[in-house]
């Protein structure tokens, strides 16, 4: 496999996982990064990153602090 097919490979199953997080925060705004991790089945770490992709790509923000707020969909 190329680079150039790994690349389209990684952000194919990115953008899964950003459709995966989606769901659940549309079902529970409030929801924690822990509690994505718990019932998507990715770890902390990949939800954190996975997230922070969405946010440079402004498709989602958190509204208040990590205890209290809320996910916000732009998109």
């Amino acid at each position: 496999m190329s680079v150039k097919e790994t690349d389209t490979v990684g952000k194919k199953r990115a953008r899964k996982g950003q459709e995966k997080i989606v769901s659940i925060i549309e079902a529970d705004p409030y929801v924690s990064i822990a509690a994505i991790a718990c019932e998507s089945g990715f770890s902390v770490k990949t939800v954190r990153n996975l997230i922070e992709e969405m946010r440079k790509d402004n498709l989602i923000v958190r509204i208040g602090p990590d205890k209290g707020g809320y996910w916000q969909l732009l998109k």
